[in-house]
């Protein structure tokens, strides 16, 4: 999940990850990209992210990483997910941009280990 202001953060994202997942022994799929309006993204303390995802079909689904670019998002995006029972794991858009390989591999990391 992400804004349409982070397009391209969430394909690097992604692109890392699946650079980063062969030394676990683990693969990425290609996801299933849940883009939030500008203008809902914008909205104070994550209303937008969570207005835009009701009624979506979560239960299809094992965890969902959700990309913000201010940390005050976390708190209302992160209830609505624990209320729909859905893993999460949070990266801000700044983390993004100067990641190197090291930081995919512990938000993988981070993510099998919720899963498992």
């Amino acid at each position: 999940m992400y804004s349409e202001d982070d397009y391209n953060r969430a394909n690097k994202c992604v692109d890392m990850m699946k650079d980063a997942c062969g030394t676990f022994g683990i693969r990425v799929d290609d996801p299933e990209y849940i883009e939030v309006g500008s203008n809902d993204s914008r909205q104070r303390d994550g209303a937008g992210y969570v207005k835009h995802c009701n009624g979506f079909p979560f239960e299809k689904y094992r965890f969902v990483v959700v990309i913000i670019s201010d940390p005050k998002h976390k708190k209302s995006i992160k209830a609505f997910l624990d209320k729909n029972k859905i893993v999460s794991q949070f990266v801000l858009g700044s983390t993004i941009d100067r990641a190197k390989i090291t930081v995919y591999s512990n938000i993988l990391k981070q993510i099998n280990a919720k899963l498992c």
